[in-house]
């Protein structure tokens, strides 16, 4: 594919999708058990690796009940058994148990419910709690039921936590205290236009009873509040995040009764991480780069980054995202920073990029008839991302595998090879490197129907046909637009 090809393309930009937005990636989602499996949510659908990111698959926002002409980002969580957990803010929460492929709409108390948020409790990762935000109908004004909810089993049944809040807020996040798993922390704004204040609220009994902080807001740049990550060994530090421009980072080291500012941006504050231990605080975003944090004196400095692979020396990164697990710091960022999905092992001095844009290289594989149940609001599950949404994608950024004919698969999926493209005879393993090492349902549990497995619900694709180059122009650098907090891990 040689050089004379990447000048030639690097002269056009990427179409933007169908919902009207560039194509960027702005959250990724670690699984919480297996370090193999991640899941990227991108402007124009989701792509989940079960390989760390040697190779992506595709699934469509159809799947998940969103339609491709909607400018939505739902929230998303994995769990402990790699439950994929998906919740939308006009109504609906889906849990997938085979992390794509099939879904399934929560019914009974969250029936219709329009999801905030969602968190994964560090304490109990197949325990995921959800928060709810219901415009009702009421003589008194606009009013919300914001309620959390739990599930104890990957997502399977849910039944309400505690009580709810406060009718008169507008609820934006909610997280657990990895060292106190009864501590619930949920932020809000209050009223609205210049009378709009932010609010974090405290439970200490699991939502039994809620206690309110006011918590600073500047109402004529900031828009709301959004919890960027609680301490993993000190309950009462919290860490918020204010959208707008200029943007803010806000801590809190006694639950919400105070508050400290050390880092004001320029630009949107799109990326928050904790490392492990808690030690180093990492936020960023498109206009100012990455900036690491000391936990202890609160002092930040902006870092730039060597991508491996380039061809120069450190950069300012335009941050989309970040996410942190172990020793591993992912972000989000765009082409011309070298990647658009990278990961690094040294708190962001180098990065490797781990995806581009044109990084797919096939449609998410699913196997078995129709699926029983779907998410919320879709027509179809996850076998349907193999027909014309993968072959848009393609043609749209482009991919690294060939786009399957529009025939290959549709909604009903019964062929036993269904899910492939149409030209495909590959083993069950198809895509690992020679060397991998990995049995054929490596990646996820035996019972999830990945690679090769016998339950056969779903696996990833992981066609490795020889890859295009990057694609993309500076114009991509002035996509980056405003997101919401569910950027964010």
């Amino acid at each position: 594919m040689g050089a004379a090809l990447s000048g030639a393309v690097l002269l056009a930009a990427p179409s933007a999708t169908a919902n009207g937005r560039f194509p960027a990636s702005n959250r990724i989602v670690l699984s919480p058990t297996d370090p193999n499996i991640i899941v990227v949510r991108a402007t124009y659908g989701f792509l989940p690796s079960s390989d760390h990111g040697k190779t992506w698959a595709f699934l469509c926002e159809d799947a998940l009940g969103v339609s491709p002409m909607e400018i939505v980002d739902p929230v998303l969580e994995l769990t402990a058994g790699n439950a994929l957990v998906s919740g939308l803010p006009f109504g609906g929460l889906s849990v997938s148990s085979d992390t794509g492929c099939t879904w399934s709409c929560a019914g009974d108390a969250l029936a219709g419910e329009a999801i905030a948020d969602i968190a994964v409790r560090p304490d109990a990762p197949h325990s995921v709690v959800a928060l709810t935000s219901t415009a009702v109908s009421s003589d008194a004004g606009a009013r919300r039921h914001s309620q959390a909810f739990q599930s104890v089993d990957d997502g399977m049944h849910w039944a309400p936590l505690g009580n709810a809040l406060d009718p008169g807020v507008l609820v934006t996040t909610i997280d657990v205290a990895p060292s106190d798993p009864h501590r619930l922390y949920v932020s809000a704004t209050r009223g609205y236009g210049p009378m709009r204040t932010g609010a974090l609220f405290v439970s200490m009994d699991d939502g039994a009873t809620w206690t309110e902080h006011p918590a600073p807001l500047d109402t004529l740049f900031e828009e709301a509040l959004f919890i960027g990550g609680v301490d993993p060994s000190d309950a009462n530090r919290v860490y918020l995040r204010t959208s707008g421009q200029p943007s803010r980072l806000l801590v809190t080291i006694d639950g919400g009764q105070s508050f400290q500012i050390p880092v004001t941006l320029v630009g949107q504050m799109l990326g928050f991480a904790l490392s492990s231990d808690g030690s180093r605080v990492f936020v960023g975003g498109s206009e100012d780069g990455l900036l690491v944090g000391d936990r202890a004196t609160l002092s930040f400095a902006r870092r730039s980054s060597i991508v491996m692979g380039g061809d120069g020396g450190p950069i300012d990164l335009h941050i989309g995202c970040l996410a942190a697990r172990g020793s591993e710091l992912w972000a989000c960022a765009d082409e011309p920073s070298g990647f658009t999905v990278g990961a690094s092992t040294d708190d962001g001095l180098t990065f490797a990029p781990k995806l581009h844009l044109n990084g797919v290289g096939a449609p998410i594989r699913c196997c078995g008839t129709a699926p029983a149940s779907l998410a919320c609001g879709a027509d179809s599950g996850g076998a349907y991302c193999g027909g014309e949404p993968f072959a848009q994608l393609c043609v749209n950024i482009g991919c690294e595998g060939p786009s399957p004919s529009s025939d290959a698969i549709g909604p009903d999926c019964t062929a036993a090879n269904a899910g492939l493209p149409a030209d495909a005879s590959l083993p069950a393993d198809a895509g690992l490197p020679a060397d991998a090492g990995l049995p054929a349902d490596a990646g996820l549990p035996t019972n999830k129907g990945t690679h090769g497995s016998p339950a056969c619900g779903c696996r990833f694709s992981d066609d490795r046909e020889a890859a295009s180059v990057a694609v993309l122009s500076m114009a991509f650098a002035a996509g980056m637009f405003l997101r919401k907090r569910h950027s964010l891990p």
